[in-house]
């Protein structure tokens, strides 16, 4: 049961917004859009409530209670976006079906037009584990403390080197950063940032518990100096990450291929990426094999052949030929959060030994389609296009 508006609670409160600070690093995605009165959040905000309306009533007190904690809101947010994708395709989707004969339930039941039904479980990504995701908060709570220095002449870039093991003195790094930025001269800085010098701009250096930053101070030019919408970080990473995406995303298709057995119906494997890109050669290499090149000699002293191939390494076809053959493909959103949905084009790799291929889904979609021995991607909608995205949300308006 889908209901009306009128059954269901909104998710955010309904009171007037009058802040207008960025969102702390540190700081929940959910409490941050219920509190924020920037023209972005406010178009977040209707964007999730929207697509709440059409999520089925009985599975939403579910779904509210996640996208309200930090740690449950990725992957709330993914089923909620491809709830949201499947219904604009015109695929019906079911949440939770019940599987005869299993306790557990997939996340969705699809049905394409005349062909078989679809079963598609979600599973998002998140960097590292528990230790890692420690550290990044030290990382972040650093970056904060750097976002309450007043100063507006100069924008800093944070490089992060290693993993902190403990909480970062923040006064003492706020202490130190303040001090290196009253030693410059910003006019000076300023003259050689617009003539396009060579020089390198100034940096500091911080070390605490197996982190490293290095913290570099730009010039801002008078007319941002005076935005009151600006804070001191203009940007930091890379981040390092203690698992390649790569090897995280063979593990769970592997895991996710054996969750529920022989369905006798199509199974794709739905992956969200949130905090990192994912090459579609990296994809490719995961699924069917690794991408070589491989040197031939016939004889001795005799003309070299050059041969391309993928080694028998990939979750579908291994050292005794196609395996997992019950999961059809694999959905791909990288970089999927609410401030970067705009740029998310969802990727449908076809599994060319799938025992239930599927023939007939979304061609609104980007697939990747095993045609005479090759893929070939065939493009499809923008997100703006396929989810109708407005034109106020993050990455397509100046926020304020």
């Amino acid at each position: 049961m889908v209901g009306s508006a009128t059954e269901r609670a909104p998710l955010f409160s309904s009171h007037i917004r009058l802040d207008m600070d960025v969102a702390k690093f540190v700081e929940p995605t959910f409490d941050y859009l219920d509190r924020s009165g920037r023209r972005s959040a406010a178009a977040l905000r209707e964007v999730i409530e929207s697509w709440r309306l059409k999520y089925p009533l009985s599975e939403l007190a579910e779904l509210d209670a996640r996208l309200r904690t930090q740690d449950n809101f990725p992957s709330a947010f993914f089923e909620l976006y491809l709830h949201e994708v499947f219904t604009r395709l015109g695929m019906r989707p079911r949440v939770h079906p019940t599987i005869p004969g299993r306790q557990t339930r997939p996340d969705f039941r699809l049905q394409t037009g005349e062909g078989s039904p679809v079963i598609v479980e979600a599973v998002t990504l998140t960097e590292g584990g528990r230790v890692f995701q420690r550290s990044q908060r030290f990382l972040y709570e650093a970056l904060d403390a750097l976002n309450s220095i007043s100063t507006r002449n100069y924008s800093l870039h944070v490089e992060p080197e290693g993993r902190a093991e403990s909480p970062l003195p923040l006064s003492r790094l706020r202490g130190q950063v303040e001090e290196f930025l009253r030693g410059l001269d910003h006019s000076r800085l300023l003259e050689a940032f617009t003539q396009d010098d060579s020089e390198d701009f100034p940096s500091t250096f911080f070390q605490h518990d197996g982190l490293f930053l290095k913290i570099e101070a730009m010039p801002v030019i008078e007319d941002l100096s005076n935005d009151s919408t600006r804070v001191p970080v203009g940007g930091f990473g890379p981040v390092e990450s203690w698992v390649e995406s790569g090897q995280r995303l063979r593990s769970v298709i592997r895991k996710k291929a054996r969750d529920y057995g022989e369905l006798g119906l199509p199974y794709v494997i739905a992956v969200s990426f949130p905090g990192y890109d994912l090459a579609p050669s990296t994809l490719l290499n995961v699924l069917i094999g690794t991408f070589e090149y491989v040197m031939h000699q016939n004889t001795p002293g005799g003309p070299h052949r050059l041969e391309s191939r993928r080694r028998r390494d990939g979750v579908w076809r291994g050292g005794k030929g196609s395996r997992y053959t019950r999961v059809s493909a694999v959905l791909v959103a990288e970089r999927l959060t609410p401030w970067s949905m705009v740029a998310c084009q969802p990727i449908l790799v076809h599994n060319p030994w799938a025992k239930y291929p599927i023939l007939d889904i979304g061609p609104e979609l980007t697939h990747y389609r095993p045609i005479e021995g090759k893929y070939v991607e065939r493009s499809g909608l923008s997100a703006i296009e396929l989810l109708q995205l407005s034109p106020e949300l993050p990455g397509l308006i100046r926020d304020s």
